[in-house]
């Protein structure tokens, strides 16, 4: 079996705000260390890590998720990140649903609990051990001000208000579900789709 990214990848680093460090973290701004900031566009989290240090956090807020909404979150956060910041969280694959975006990985981690509240945690493929283990949540403090930045105010609405922003007539999702340009066979959002589309109105906030 092939090791699974989200054991592997760890935190990788972060990134301030593309106005201090840079776009991907690599300037420092001047008379600060950023002898820590080593994030690069090819060290990214894996997409359970992510999900697990959501999960955490809601639980902080006494927030429980639905795996529809925990994906919807995921997403949000995600596309703060890239239109705000330059900043690719992860290199897993976004794909246009029925109930807006999903990460597939996350979808299956959670499918057994239905659309009832997640009270468990990812696994993730140890390939030293030959087995599951909980995806660890260790992401740069800098990224969970990016994340809590762009979920402080959603993670309290309830999924299907999640999926209603998800549907925007002028998000990504819809581009996709719709394709009215090309064929997208995979119905991936694609970064450059969220670029194009540029659904911005949750990130003025």
């Amino acid at each position: 079996m092939d090791a699974d990214p989200d054991g592997q990848e760890g935190a990788g680093g972060g990134i301030e705000p593309a106005e201090r460090w840079g776009i991907f973290g690599l300037e420092a701004a001047e008379n600060e260390d950023c002898s820590e900031v080593k994030a690069t566009p090819e060290k990214q989290y894996g997409i359970r890590q992510l999900a697990n240090w959501i999960l955490d956090y809601a639980d902080g807020l006494n927030v429980e998720l639905s795996n529809m909404g925990l994906n919807k979150i995921l997403f949000f956060a995600y596309e703060h990140a890239l239109l705000k910041y330059n900043r690719k969280l992860t290199n897993a694959k976004i794909e246009a649903w029925d109930h807006g975006p999903v990460f597939r990985e996350v979808y299956r981690s959670f499918k057994q609990h239905g659309n009832r509240s997640i009270n468990d945690r990812a696994s993730v493929y140890d390939p030293l051990s030959d087995s599951l283990k909980t995806a660890n949540t260790d992401i740069h403090p800098l990224d969970q001000e990016i994340i809590s930045e762009a979920i402080k105010d959603l993670i309290h609405l309830p999924a299907f208000v999640l999926r209603e922003l998800s549907h925007s007539n002028n998000g990504a999702w819809a581009r996709v579900w719709y394709h009215p340009e090309k064929s997208n066979p995979g119905m991936e959002i694609s970064d450059e789709i969220i670029y194009r589309t540029n659904d911005s109105g949750r990130l003025s906030q």
